[in-house]
This record gives C-alpha cells, structure tokens and sequence, in this order.
C-alpha cells in the first residue's frame, strides 16, 4: 500500500512535470533551461516511486534516516540548478551590455553623420 506521502509527492511531481511541459510547449522555457526543469520535475516523481536503492545508498553511507539523503541531493540539485541559471543570465547580461553598446556606437555615428549632411 501507498502512504499518503508517497501519493502526494507522486501528484506534486506529475503535476510539476505537466507544467514544464506545458511551458516548453508554448515556448515560454528557452532552450537553454527545458532540461534542467524537466529533470527537477520528474526526479522527486522517480525518488518517490524506486525508494529502494536510494534507502540502500543511505545506508551504506550510514544515514539512519534514509529520506535525509534524498533532502541532501535535492539540495545539490538546487544549488547547481541555481549555478546553471546564474550563468546563463550571466551570458544574457554580457549579451545585452554589448548590444546596448553597439546601438549608442551606431546613434552616434548617425548623429555624426547627419552633422555633416547638414
């Protein structure tokens, strides 16, 4: 039998995975984030259904509370998913500095040049 916990992190995960989809669908998730979010969306779906090799990896690691590991990971998963994403603004950030700068190189060479016709 399922316990109830199970179930709703079962629901919570279909749930969240239905929704990248969704958003991947409508084009709303660039390219360069679908897979991080998909991968966030279905893991909890496949850490609450295939418990036992996650329970015996707790154990050989000598945690009593086998769903501390899962926490653990999750944890790890949040920060480079944090990591990923800071970098991927960052790249973004570079991108639009660099255009903003060529537009004003380019006005001011317009302006230069209306001076002359002028």
């Amino acid at each position: 039998m399922l316990q109830p916990i199970r179930i709703a992190a079962v629901l919570a995960s279909l749930f969240l995975s239905g929704l990248v989809f969704e958003l991947i669908r409508r084009r709303r998730i660039k390219e360069e984030l679908w897979f991080a979010w998909l991968v966030a969306g279905l893991g909890p779906l496949v850490c609450s259904v295939w418990l036992g090799p996650w329970a015996a990896l707790a154990h050989w690691l000598g945690i009593r509370y086998e769903p501390a590991l899962l926490m653990i990971f999750g944890l790890l998963f949040a920060v480079v998913l944090m990591l990923y994403v800071s970098t991927v603004i960052s790249t973004l950030m570079r991108q639009n500095q660099r255009l903003a700068q060529e537009i004003a190189y380019l006005n001011w060479r317009l302006d230069k040049l209306d001076d002359r016709a002028a």
